[in-house]
């Protein structure tokens, strides 16, 4: 006797001292193991097939798709589906369709969970599913208009819930066609139930059973079919792959389907056209097989697939099988090239796939070639996959709906490949539909296909996929950080361990680390058939810093430590294998200034208004106040800084750590997380339940609106909308809605905030987030695994997604498409394996509106970690380095930086007044550089652009007289720009007709002007000696600042004296306008970039450029002696 393991990657077998084999599955591996046993010498063999499920798991995981759903087993032994679900096929009491997994209830199963449980597999006809538990009873749901539910339901009426099928017992493998079930019990001998009209139920009858019925025997030599390992139930016929590697077929043969030679010359009747058929087993030939004994031989799987034409009339079939010599036979209908060629009869095997010897298994999939199956139909649609060993699967045959996942929609009798496969544990395909679905070695399931009912799992109905994706979502597998801690030396200030929240944005002093416990950070797929939360081996977690002029990072303890004097925001990337995260650290200040600092420094601008947030958590505005906006309880403009006052306009708003500047009103985050507006209220932009504006800050209420919103953790206003993200990840919006912008899955305005959905993402609600963005009809949202959703108005290409008008819901006013939940942004000019733009640290929203608002521009901007720029969306001027309105994925701006750290976006619609129409968006890009300046692109008007021109220009541009610059931000819907320099000044450029620049005037200027009146500077002497000229005798020192700027009197010299000063030790005092840390600075200066010149050469002469020298030529007086200049 000998054994020998099918696939090696799942067990492998080895004889002991008595012959027997025992079979050793392949650690952390699940699937079935075929096990080959053969006596050579009588030459008998029979096949055992194992399944393997994980350690401590209930079933193998796997998947089943049905015409237009996907059903999954979990290794728990739960089941979950998605798609279609008029019939109530996913099992979850309701018959609305989902496209994300939810979970089978448990219908009349006994389950204190409420869920249907202990199911060891699942199988999944037309439009109803069958499970097997691990008593082996069967469960069904669905339709069940031909009794296929095998179970007390009225006929043709479908059930919604699981219930059991109580006639028959101790099952071991089921298999569901598109209406009717085959099952074999524990002694091998197989039961079918269901539509028969084909005669696919094997019992020498064409009417339908509700009741399990035994198979007949039929060609195999027996009263009953036995000794059968593997069933599979096609459209309008089934098969029986025997122990001894044989297979048999019965049902409908009119196109060479059962594989016995014939196609409609034998058999019995057919109930509906006279033609006949076989309603109990016959033997599948050898056809291109060599055998001796004309059978099919070794074979070791089967599939059966099919399709529907005119009136249920053209039956059509496909049937496969792999052999133990991994090859891959079929018969049945091939008119698109299911089996690699053209032909609508094959009536015996042809080899499949000719080039490929490695098969492990095989899946088909079809329906009629018309989305209807009452319509006729030229032919079978029909598609093949073959997993092969190294993981990878390959596909062939019908692809008009990216069936075959490769990229196309050609079909073709060529072998292709699923592209964004590998590891693949099992395939699937389609029952009666047009997709196709795959589970990997980590559990993650993926699908690819025609989508228009959600098929895929994926969170859209967009369709087709050409590419296989992710159920769940790629773009919601997640590293995720919950655990760390502020540090001000060895004193813990703060410290995070809510595993249900997320650490994504922060707030730590200059003089204090953050440290992350790599030893808590766990990866969590967003569907996984497996366990889907791992914690992760530290030693395999790099951390690193995106910009170290910030802060840097010990990769090894996870400490984060500010670099001295820096302030702003300081990126930090966390990696294991193929999950990361980002955590975004604001630093503010040294805690030791006078006051306290709160907040790291920055500045937001609005249409024509701009606020500022200074260290001690103070806000100031300036510009145009017409809706309040500058939040000092008036409606005058300034073009100069004033203070926002408190809610009850008796004191200042205080505490801020965080602002945001929308069209016409403010946003201001509370360290305690709590949020602040004011200004317009016209869309409930406020978020205070009201559309009345305020020229006081308004506290923003909770979704109910009974408290007020708290837990937040970012902000971020558009144009008449605003956004806020929460210590958990998920994101809340309120204010217009009309282009969808809210993501909430309508279109209706709302003045209190409601949860963003999560759309693509594949989550119910966006989650995992760290930075959102809100545009003026538009709002994006960077995960923590550097994947980027956008979702609203989509015309131009601001969603990223590669559509303009093309899919969405429909607009309020003028009938386009728009996304009203987030849609996942494509790679474009990326290089990425995915599809999807990756690696993102940083995203801005910017557009502008046209006539009437329909008109709805967007452009879209990001950072990657290798900084560079990409943007998406309208460049009619440049914005994104090309001329063009429509940019519907990613190109790469500013394809000569790749030092960038930081990207702001502005612009408007092309006239000044919005209600004018335009011709476009006139966008605007600022890139903030690791050297701290700023280059500029894009619209030119008004010298937005900073260059000291008005010109409009697709080339990057340098912004002028800035450096040591830490932010840059573009006006939303407006044309000026400003930037925060370290030394905490804010500069300001372009537009300035109601005094946004807050340089106390209402001129545009092209170059980067200084808010509040110009900084000012003084020098004092700390060391000096008066000294005789000649001896160099010392006549009186300064020490310590003693040494008056005016020396005269008493402190006059003599023309026989000279000044010595130490220029190594001058201070100079710089005295500000405006400034956000500080009212002046003070520091050493370095002594060689001092010059000390003499006002009047008659009178002194400069030596050794640190002595004043008398000229002693009878001259004296008074006056100007000294000048100190600071190069």
């Amino acid at each position: 006797m000998t054994y020998e393991v099918f696939d090696e990657s799942f067990a492998t077998v080895t004889k002991d001292s008595k012959g027997n084999g025992i079979v050793t599955p392949v650690g952390n591996k699940y699937g079935v193991a075929i096990v080959l046993v053969k006596d050579n010498k009588l030459g008998y063999g029979s096949i055992v097939r194992i399944v393997i499920r994980p350690k401590d798991a209930v079933a193998m995981p796997m998947i089943a798709a049905g015409n237009a759903f996907g059903v999954a087993l979990k290794a728990n032994g739960t089941v979950w589906t998605w798609g279609s679900n008029i019939n109530g096929e996913l099992g979850s009491g309701k018959k609305n369709n989902t496209n994300l997994p939810v979970q089978v209830l448990t219908g009349e199963q006994d389950s204190d969970s409420g869920f249907l449980e202990n199911i060891i597999q699942v199988s999944a006809g037309s439009n109803h599913v069958i499970a097997l538990d691990s008593d082996g009873a069967i469960w069904s749901w669905g339709y069940n208009n031909h009794s296929q539910l095998g179970r007390d339901v009225t006929t043709y009426t479908p059930a919604n819930l699981p219930g059991k099928i109580t006639t028959i017992s101790d099952i071991v493998y089921i298999a569901a066609g598109y209406y009717h079930n085959v099952a074999i019990d524990k002694k091998g001998q197989v039961y079918s139930w269901g539509y028969n009209a084909g005669g696919q139920l094997g019992n020498k009858k064409t009417t339908v059973s509700a009741i399990p019925q035994r198979v007949k025997g039929g060609a195999s030599g027996s009263e009953y079919l036995t000794d059968v390992v593997q069933v599979t139930a096609g459209n309008w016929h089934s098969m029986a792959l025997k122990a001894n590697g044989t297979v048999y077929a019965w049902g409908w043969g009119q196109y060479g389907q059962l594989g016995n030679g014939y196609t409609t010359n034998s058999g019995d009747t057919d109930y509906y056209s006279g033609e006949k058929i076989y309603s109990a087993p016959v033997q599948v030939l050898n056809g291109a097989q060599t055998s001796e004994t004309g059978y099919l031989k070794e074979v070791v799987q089967i599939d059966a697939m099919g399709g529907t034409g005119h009136n249920d009339r053209n039956r059509f079939g496909t049937s496969l099988a792999v052999t133990e010599s991994k090859e891959v036979y079929g018969w049945g209908n091939s008119l698109y090239g299911a089996l690699g060629v053209n032909s609508s009869i094959v009536s015996t095997p042809v080899r499949v796939a000719t080039g490929i010897s490695t098969a492990v298994q095989v899946a088909g999939g079809s329906k009629s070639g018309s989305d209807d199956y009452h319509v006729y139909s030229i032919g079978n649609t029909g598609y093949t996959y073959i997993l092969k060993e190294d993981g990878t699967v390959s596909s062939l045959g019908y692809n008009v709906n990216g069936e075959l996942g490769n990229g196309a929609k050609t079909s073709t009798t060529a072998v292709q490949e699923v592209s964004n496969l590998t590891e693949i544990m099992q395939v699937a395909g389609s029952k009666n539909g047009n997709f196709g679905a795959a589970v990997k070695e980590d559990g993650t399931v993926w699908t690819w296909g025609a989508n228009t009912n959600g098929q895929l799992g994926n969170g859209t109905t967009d369709s087709p996929k050409l590419n296989a994706i992710q159920v769940g979502s790629s773009g919601s597998n997640a590293m995720r950080i919950s655990y760390g801690s502020i540090m001000h030396g060895t004193d813990v200030l703060e410290k995070f361990d809510d595993p249900n929240q997320i650490i994504g944005n922060i707030t730590i002093a200059e003089d204090d680390t953050f440290v992350i416990d790599k030893t808590k950070i766990t990866s969590k797929q967003s569907f996984s058939l497996l366990p889907d939360t791992d914690t992760l081996t530290p030693s395999g977690i790099t951390i690193t810093s995106f910009n170290e002029n910030l802060a840097t990072v010990n990769s090894n303890t996870g400490v984060v430590t500010p670099v001295k004097g820096a302030y702003g925001t300081a990126i930090i990337i966390i990696k294991a294998g193929s999950v990361q995260s980002l955590i975004r650290i604001n630093i503010k200040p040294s805690v030791t200034d006078n006051p306290e600092s709160v907040a790291k420094p920055m500045v937001a601008t609005g249409a024509l208004h701009t606020i500022a947030l200074k260290y001690d958590g103070t806000v100031w505005t300036w510009g145009n106040n017409t809706n309040g906006q500058l939040g000092n309880n008036s409606t005058e403009n300034s073009s100069s800084p004033v203070q926002v006052k408190s809610a009850d306009g008796n004191g200042y708003l205080t505490n801020i750590i965080e602002i945001s500047a929308g069209s016409g009103h403010n946003m201001a985050l509370s360290k305690d997380g709590t949020v602040f507006t004011w200004g317009s209220n016209t869309y409930g932009q406020l978020g205070n339940g009201s559309s009345v504006n305020s020229m006081l800050p308004v506290q923003v209420k909770s979704a109910d609106g009974n408290s007020f919103l708290t837990d937040i953790v970012q902000i971020s206003a558009g144009y008449v909308h605003s956004m806020a993200l929460k210590k958990d990840g998920t994101v809340l919006a309120w204010g217009r809605n009309d282009g969808g912008q809210l993501g909430n899955n309508n279109t209706s305005n709302k003045s209190l905030p409601v949860q963003v959905k999560g759309g693509a993402s594949g989550s119910e609600y966006l989650t995992d987030v760290v930075q959102v963005t809100a545009g003026n009809w538009h709002s994006m949202a960077l995960k923590a695994n550097g994947t980027v959703y956008a979702w609203g108005w989509g015309q131009y290409g601001q969603l990223g997604n590669g559509y303009t008008t093309n899919s969405g819901d429909t607009d309020y006013y003028s009938g386009e498409k728009i996304y009203s939940a987030p849609v996942q942004v494509l790679n474009g000019a990326q290089t990425s394996e995915t599809g999807y733009l990756k690696e993102v640290v940083q995203i801005d929203a910017m557009g502008g509106t046209g006539h009437n608002d329909r008109n709805r521009f967007g452009t879209s901007l990001a950072v990657t970690e290798s900084k560079e720029v990409y943007g998406w969306g309208n460049s009619l001027y440049g914005a994104l380095g090309v001329n063009s309105s429509i940019v519907s994925t990613p190109v790469r701006v500013a394809t000569g930086i790749s030092t960038a750290v930081q990207v702001a976006g502005g612009g408007k619609s092309g006239s000044d007044d919005w209600h004018v129409n335009s011709i476009g968006n006139t966008g605007y890009t600022y890139i903030l550089k690791e050297d701290g300046t700023v280059s500029s692109l894009g619209y030119g008007g008004y010298g937005v652009l900073g260059n000291g021109k008005t010109t409009t220009t697709n080339e990057v541009q340098d912004v002028q007289n800035l450096k040591d610059v830490v932010q840059i931000v573009g006006a939303q819907n407006g044309h000026f720009g400003a930037a925060v320099r370290t030394d905490g000044t804010v500069w300001a450029w372009g537009l300035n007709t109601y005094g946004q620049l807050g340089n106390s005037k209402n001129e545009n200027s092209s170059i980067p002007v200084s808010v509040g009146y110009p900084p000012t500077t003084n020098f004092d002497v700390q060391y000096a000696e008066v000294q005789k000229s000649e001896t160099g005798t010392t006549v009186r020192k300064y020490e310590d600042s003693s040494m008056p700027r005016s020396l005269s009197g008493g402190e006059a010299i003599a023309e026989d004296e000279q000044i010595v000063i130490d220029t190594s030790k001058l201070i100079g005092e710089q005295i500000f306008g405006f400034n956000l840390i500080t009212d002046k600075s003070s520091s050493y200066s370095n002594a060689k970039d001092i010059e000390i010149s003499s006002f009047d050469e008659t009178l002194f002469t400069i030596k050794n450029g640190n002595t004043i020298v008398p000229n002693q030529n009878g001259k004296y007086g008074t006056g100007v002696v000294l000048s100190l200049i600071h190069i």
